[in-house]
Protein backbone atom coordinates (compact mmCIF):
# COMPACT_ATOMS: atom_id res chain seq x y z
CA UNK A 1 0.00 0.00 0.00
CA UNK A 2 1.14 3.52 -0.73
CA UNK A 3 -0.40 6.56 0.85
CA UNK A 4 -0.87 9.38 -1.63
CA UNK A 5 -1.24 12.90 -0.39
CA UNK A 6 -0.84 16.45 -1.69
CA UNK A 7 2.85 16.55 -0.77
CA UNK A 8 3.77 13.42 -2.81
CA UNK A 9 1.45 13.75 -5.84
CA UNK A 10 -0.97 16.38 -7.15
CA UNK A 11 -3.99 14.63 -5.66
CA UNK A 12 -7.26 16.58 -5.76
CA UNK A 13 -7.68 18.75 -2.70
CA UNK A 14 -11.47 18.59 -2.48
CA UNK A 15 -13.51 15.66 -1.18
CA UNK A 16 -13.30 12.55 -3.38
CA UNK A 17 -16.80 11.86 -4.66
CA UNK A 18 -15.75 9.45 -7.46
CA UNK A 19 -13.37 6.49 -7.52
CA UNK A 20 -13.29 3.86 -10.25
CA UNK A 21 -10.90 1.10 -11.32
CA UNK A 22 -10.42 0.39 -15.02
CA UNK A 23 -9.57 -2.85 -16.84
CA UNK A 24 -5.89 -1.86 -17.14
CA UNK A 25 -5.54 -1.83 -13.33
CA UNK A 26 -5.51 1.94 -12.99
CA UNK A 27 -7.63 3.83 -10.50
CA UNK A 28 -9.22 7.16 -11.43
CA UNK A 29 -10.01 9.60 -8.61
CA UNK A 30 -12.07 12.73 -9.04
CA UNK A 31 -13.05 15.66 -6.95
CA UNK A 32 -15.12 18.64 -7.91
CA UNK A 33 -12.64 20.07 -10.45
CA UNK A 34 -9.82 17.51 -10.67
CA UNK A 35 -9.23 14.10 -12.17
CA UNK A 36 -6.22 11.93 -11.38
CA UNK A 37 -5.20 8.59 -12.92
CA UNK A 38 -3.14 6.32 -10.65
CA UNK A 39 -1.40 3.60 -12.69
CA UNK A 40 -0.80 0.08 -11.32
CA UNK A 41 2.88 0.98 -10.75
CA UNK A 42 1.81 3.91 -8.52
CA UNK A 43 2.66 6.67 -10.99
CA UNK A 44 0.10 9.44 -11.22
CA UNK A 45 -1.16 11.54 -14.09
CA UNK A 46 -3.52 14.49 -13.53
CA UNK A 47 -5.93 15.51 -16.28
CA UNK A 48 -4.27 18.56 -17.75
CA UNK A 49 -4.72 20.44 -20.96
CA UNK A 50 -6.67 23.27 -22.54
CA UNK A 51 -10.05 21.81 -21.48
CA UNK A 52 -10.15 21.40 -17.70
CA UNK A 53 -12.95 19.09 -16.61
CA UNK A 54 -14.86 21.61 -14.52
CA UNK A 55 -17.25 19.86 -12.16
CA UNK A 56 -17.02 16.08 -12.53
CA UNK A 57 -20.36 14.50 -11.77
CA UNK A 58 -19.81 10.84 -12.70
CA UNK A 59 -17.25 8.26 -13.78
CA UNK A 60 -18.60 5.23 -15.64
CA UNK A 61 -17.17 2.18 -17.44
CA UNK A 62 -18.80 0.54 -20.44
CA UNK A 63 -18.63 -2.94 -22.02
CA UNK A 64 -15.84 -1.83 -24.37
CA UNK A 65 -13.61 -0.94 -21.37
CA UNK A 66 -13.90 2.80 -22.01
CA UNK A 67 -14.02 5.23 -19.12
CA UNK A 68 -16.64 7.96 -19.45
CA UNK A 69 -16.10 11.21 -17.55
CA UNK A 70 -19.26 13.25 -17.10
CA UNK A 71 -18.72 16.94 -16.36
CA UNK A 72 -20.77 20.13 -16.44
CA UNK A 73 -18.99 20.99 -19.72
CA UNK A 74 -19.71 17.77 -21.57
CA UNK A 75 -18.91 14.09 -21.70
CA UNK A 76 -15.34 12.91 -22.19
CA UNK A 77 -13.93 9.44 -22.86
CA UNK A 78 -10.67 7.67 -22.06
CA UNK A 79 -9.62 4.52 -23.90
CA UNK A 80 -6.78 2.27 -22.80
CA UNK A 81 -5.55 4.67 -20.11
CA UNK A 82 -5.35 7.73 -22.38
CA UNK A 83 -6.10 11.20 -21.11
CA UNK A 84 -9.79 12.02 -21.65
CA UNK A 85 -10.90 13.42 -24.99
CA UNK A 86 -14.18 15.18 -25.81
CA UNK A 87 -16.74 12.55 -26.78
CA UNK A 88 -20.13 14.22 -26.73
CA UNK A 89 -21.15 17.83 -26.09
CA UNK A 90 -17.79 19.52 -25.79
CA UNK A 91 -19.12 22.79 -24.33
CA UNK A 92 -16.23 25.19 -24.59
CA UNK A 93 -18.23 28.38 -24.04
CA UNK A 94 -17.33 29.88 -20.64
CA UNK A 95 -20.10 30.01 -18.07
CA UNK A 96 -22.32 27.45 -19.79
CA UNK A 97 -23.02 24.43 -17.63
CA UNK A 98 -25.51 21.64 -18.16
CA UNK A 99 -26.60 18.54 -16.28
CA UNK A 100 -25.13 15.60 -18.20
CA UNK A 101 -25.34 11.90 -17.52
CA UNK A 102 -24.25 8.69 -19.22
CA UNK A 103 -25.28 5.14 -18.39
CA UNK A 104 -23.98 1.93 -19.99
CA UNK A 105 -26.99 -0.36 -20.52
CA UNK A 106 -26.92 -4.17 -20.12
CA UNK A 107 -27.32 -4.54 -23.92
CA UNK A 108 -24.07 -2.61 -24.53
CA UNK A 109 -25.70 0.64 -25.63
CA UNK A 110 -25.04 3.98 -23.97
CA UNK A 111 -27.77 6.25 -22.71
CA UNK A 112 -26.83 9.94 -22.62
CA UNK A 113 -28.67 12.87 -21.08
CA UNK A 114 -28.26 16.61 -21.29
CA UNK A 115 -30.58 18.39 -18.91
CA UNK A 116 -34.00 16.85 -19.73
CA UNK A 117 -33.17 15.20 -23.06
CA UNK A 118 -32.24 11.52 -23.23
CA UNK A 119 -30.62 9.62 -26.13
CA UNK A 120 -29.87 5.93 -26.72
CA UNK A 121 -26.60 5.48 -28.59
CA UNK A 122 -25.65 2.29 -30.41
CA UNK A 123 -22.17 3.77 -30.92
CA UNK A 124 -20.37 7.01 -30.17
CA UNK A 125 -21.12 9.44 -33.00
CA UNK A 126 -18.01 10.34 -35.04
CA UNK A 127 -18.94 14.02 -34.75
CA UNK A 128 -19.42 14.42 -31.02
CA UNK A 129 -21.96 17.21 -31.53
CA UNK A 130 -24.32 15.20 -33.77
CA UNK A 131 -26.75 12.83 -32.08
CA UNK A 132 -29.73 10.75 -33.20
CA UNK A 133 -33.32 11.72 -32.36
CA UNK A 134 -33.88 11.67 -28.58
CA UNK A 135 -35.81 8.92 -26.82
CA UNK A 136 -37.22 11.38 -24.28
CA UNK A 137 -37.56 15.13 -23.86
CA UNK A 138 -38.47 15.96 -20.27
CA UNK A 139 -39.35 19.28 -18.70
CA UNK A 140 -37.04 18.32 -15.82
CA UNK A 141 -33.43 17.20 -15.49
CA UNK A 142 -32.56 13.52 -15.90
CA UNK A 143 -30.88 12.33 -12.69
CA UNK A 144 -30.63 8.56 -12.99
CA UNK A 145 -31.68 5.53 -15.03
CA UNK A 146 -32.66 2.02 -14.04
CA UNK A 147 -32.61 -0.80 -16.60
CA UNK A 148 -35.20 -3.50 -15.83
CA UNK A 149 -34.76 -7.10 -16.95
CA UNK A 150 -37.82 -6.85 -19.26
CA UNK A 151 -36.19 -4.03 -21.29
CA UNK A 152 -38.00 -1.18 -19.55
CA UNK A 153 -35.91 1.90 -18.84
CA UNK A 154 -36.94 3.91 -15.79
CA UNK A 155 -35.89 7.57 -15.93
CA UNK A 156 -35.74 9.56 -12.69
CA UNK A 157 -35.93 13.33 -13.06
CA UNK A 158 -35.77 16.46 -11.04
CA UNK A 159 -39.08 18.37 -11.44
CA UNK A 160 -40.72 15.94 -13.91
CA UNK A 161 -41.41 12.67 -12.07
CA UNK A 162 -40.50 9.20 -13.32
CA UNK A 163 -40.70 8.23 -16.97
CA UNK A 164 -41.15 4.60 -18.00
CA UNK A 165 -39.84 3.79 -21.50
CA UNK A 166 -40.88 0.44 -22.88
CA UNK A 167 -41.17 -0.61 -26.54
CA UNK A 168 -41.42 2.95 -27.91
CA UNK A 169 -44.03 3.89 -25.29
CA UNK A 170 -43.38 6.58 -22.69
CA UNK A 171 -45.43 6.78 -19.49
CA UNK A 172 -45.04 9.61 -16.98
CA UNK A 173 -45.57 9.00 -13.28
CA UNK A 174 -45.68 12.25 -11.36
CA UNK A 175 -47.46 14.27 -8.72
CA UNK A 176 -50.88 12.80 -9.61
CA UNK A 177 -49.42 9.31 -9.03
CA UNK A 178 -48.19 10.13 -5.53
CA UNK A 179 -44.73 11.51 -6.31
CA UNK A 180 -44.61 14.71 -4.28
CA UNK A 181 -43.08 17.66 -6.09
CA UNK A 182 -42.20 15.47 -9.11
CA UNK A 183 -38.63 15.14 -7.78
CA UNK A 184 -37.21 11.60 -7.96
CA UNK A 185 -33.62 11.04 -6.91
CA UNK A 186 -33.33 7.28 -7.37
CA UNK A 187 -35.10 3.96 -7.61
CA UNK A 188 -33.99 0.38 -7.18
Amino acid sequence: WTRLNATTVPIPSNALPQLIATHDGAVWVSSQEHLLRIAPDGSTQPWQGPQPPMQITALRKDAQARLWIVTTRGVFVSTEGSMPQPAIFDDDAPGIEHAYGIWPAPDGNLWLSRDGTLWRLDAVPPDHRTLPAPQLSSAGIVLDLLFATDGTVWVMTLRDGVHRLNRARVDLLGHADGIGGNNVYGVS
